[in-house]
């Protein structure tokens, strides 16, 4: 296999329900559940879903694996954990998608992730079993626990839960730290499992898989939104031209923001990047080396309020310093 992962699209969808039907052998109506969570789900900006390809299938069929978070409420944590009724993986998402959705919106994340944490739960993580060799699910399996892993490093992570019917997923997940909230016995005697892992856990279960993911540290870089915006795009290998295409700016801001960047690096992580230069040279150094910082300090790119400093209780406030 050659495995690569990408941010889900929306024509992706048929290659997604493929992988949902082989994972879970699923129905007509769980596959309307699959839909209508798609359409309701990905529009949403606190969501972030990823398909995993394997280049040496066909086009068609590239999609094996899917991994997907979204950013909710405080109050959906905490009526998933007691009294949301579940009927199976995927019913406490749509009854409230449809009036008051329990997805934060991208302000919201923004805030509580420079604040007390955000809460995540997590959609989805399956594969497509067809035509595997043992080996071959073991590595697709690492690889999903992996992508997993990315998708929340450099948040602030107040708890991460999800839902789910299925043993090995289960076992996978308390495999890596996690704990079961709540049991609810549905039709035909099945049983469905909350499951979690909040920063307290961390205190009681340090050096476990989850815990790496609950670690934070603040950025000291302390960017603006747009700053962190584009820098999110260039990580994700986008070009100067594609990231003014996306972001509705001329190439030359672009440049501009990059200026801004490498000086305010240069004050607070002084020696970490060449002098400037007017070869060119020097310049992909320098964009180098920097990126190669912000890869292994993702919080720098994570929506983050600069100048907010966390309460112990509640909201963060503006230093006023």
């Amino acid at each position: 296999m050659n495995l690569y992962y990408r941010y889900a699209r929306e024509h992706d969808f048929d290659g997604v329900l493929r992988v949902h039907s082989r994972f879970r052998g699923a129905t007509e109506d769980y596959n309307a559940d699959i839909r209508y969570i798609w359409k309701a789900v990905f529009p949403c900006s606190s969501a972030t879903i990823c398909v995993v390809m394997d280049k040496d299938r066909t086009e068609a069929h590239q999609i094996i694996g899917i991994c997907g978070c979204v950013f909710v409420s405080d109050e959906f944590v905490t009526s998933l954990k007691t009294d949301m009724p579940l009927l199976n993986d995927f019913t406490c998402l749509p009854p409230m998608l449809g009036g008051c959705s329990p997805c934060i919106s991208s302000e919201q994340t923004r805030f509580n992730n420079s604040g007390d944490g955000i809460n995540c739960y997590m959609i989805e993580q399956c594969y497509d079993p067809h035509n595997l060799t043992s080996n071959e699910a073991l590595q697709l399996r690492g690889f999903l626990t992996c992508l997993t892993y990315q998708m929340y490093r450099g948040y602030h992570i107040k708890e991460l839960l999800s839902v789910t019917h299925d043993g090995i997923l289960l076992q996978r997940m308390l495999n890596m730290g996690a704990s079961i909230r709540r049991e609810i016995i549905v039709e035909h005697m099945k049983k469905l499992y909350v499951i979690g892992f909040s920063r307290d856990d961390v205190v009681n279960k340090e050096g476990s898989y989850l815990s790496q993911v609950l670690m934070h540290t603040p950025p000291i870089l302390e960017l603006s939104p747009r700053l962190q915006d584009m820098l999110e795009l260039a990580v994700n290998g986008r070009s100067d031209d594609e990231i003014a295409c996306i972001l509705n700016i001329s190439t030359h801001a672009v440049k501009k923001r990059w200026s801004t960047i490498y000086a305010k690096t240069r004050v607070i992580l002084p020696g970490l990047l060449p002098a400037d230069s007017t070869d060119g040279v020097r310049g992909q150094e320098k964009r180098a080396i920097l990126m190669q910082y912000i890869s292994t300090h993702p919080q720098e790119y994570r929506p983050y309020l600069p100048g907010f400093k966390i309460k112990k209780y509640g909201y963060p406030s503006k230093n006023s310093g």
